[in-house]
């Protein structure tokens, strides 16, 4: 995944970013990066830009962002792109991150 763009776009929260020839992608969202829920349709990977979006999206203090990718020899278990809104919890991501990152095998 590459030039990754978040941004809201008619009250919907949307992730555009370059995407690869055979994978597929979705968007979940999470109000506490524990539980995270699907918020988009799966969509396929061509090699070009690719927009996911929450057409339900809830303001909230804290809703997270996340694009999950699969490709045929990826282990479910890794997530490539993390967002949050606002500023105090783009700041408690940033500390949780923090630590989550130090901690991901390398793939």
């Amino acid at each position: 995944m590459q030039d990754l763009l978040g941004y809201f776009a008619a009250s919907h929260w949307q992730v555009q970013f370059t995407s690869r020839t055979n994978w597929s992608y979705a968007l979940e969202a999470s109000a506490d990066l524990k539980s995270w829920t699907p918020v988009s349709q799966d969509a396929a990977g061509n090699g070009v830009s690719l927009i996911l979006a929450d057409t339900n999206t809830v303001f909230s203090r804290w809703q997270f962002y996340r694009v999950r990718p699969s490709a045929p020899d990826m282990p479910k278990e890794k997530i490539i792109f993390c967002w949050s809104g606002g500023k105090d919890s783009a700041l408690a991501l940033h500390k949780i991150l923090q630590t989550a990152v130090t901690k991901l095998p390398r793939w």
